[in-house]
C-alpha cells in the first residue's frame, strides 16, 4: 500500500507540474490537500486525522466551500470511531478518584461491548467513505486533466520513436 501511495504522490506532482495554471497558490494548496489525502487512502486511525482536519478546514474556507461537507463527515465519524475505540475512558477517573467505582466502569464496558464493536467498525467504514468522498470531490474535475496529460505523454513518446 505504501508503494501505491508514493506512486500516486509522484503522479500528482507530475500533474501539478504540467497543469499548473494562473492561480499557482490555489493549485499548490489543492496539490497539498490531495497529497495529504492520498496518505489516508490506506485506512488510518483517527488520531492521524489531526493532520488532515485542520488543513481541510483551511482549504474549505479559503478555496472551496464545497469541502465543508466532507470535513464535517470526517470529523464526525472520526469522533465516533475514537469514542468507540476508547470505551474505557472513565477507567482512569475511576482508578484515581472515588467518583465512580472501578467495577461499575468495567461492568458497563463489558455490557456494552457488542455495541461499541458495531460503532467502532461502522464509524471506521463511514470515516473511510468520507475520505473517498473527499477524493472524489478533488479529482472529479482533475481526471480530465490527468487523462489529457497521459495522452500527451503517449503522443510525445510515439513521436520520439
Amino acid at each position: 500500500a505504501y508503494l501505491v501511495i508514493i506512486l500516486l504522490c509522484l503522479l500528482l506532482a507530475l500533474v501539478f507540474y504540467r497543469v499548473a495554471g494562473k492561480d499557482l497558490e490555489k493549485e499548490f494548496l489543492t496539490y497539498l490537500l490531495v497529497n495529504l489525502m492520498i496518505m489516508f487512502l490506506f485506512p488510518p486511525t483517527p488520531q492521524y486525522l489531526v493532520l488532515l482536519i485542520p488543513f481541510l478546514t483551511v482549504y474549505a474556507i479559503v478555496s472551496d466551500k464545497g469541502f465543508l461537507r466532507p470535513l464535517a463527515l470526517i470529523a464526525l465519524f472520526a469522533s465516533m470511531y475514537i469514542l468507540a475505540n476508547n470505551s474505557t475512558l472513565l477507567l482512569t477517573l475511576a482508578c484515581d478518584s472515588a467518583f465512580i467505582a472501578v467495577e461499575t466502569v468495567v461492568s458497563v464496558s463489558d455490557a456494552l461491548a457488542p455495541y461499541w464493536t458495531i460503532l467502532f467498525y461502522g464509524a471506521g467504514i463511514l470515516q473511510y467513505i468520507a475520505i473517498l468522498y473527499l477524493a472524489y470531490l478533488i479529482l472529479k474535475n482533475r481526471l480530465v486533466d490527468i487523462g489529457a496529460l497521459l495522452r500527451s505523454r503517449r503522443k510525445e513518446n510515439s513521436d520520439s520513436e
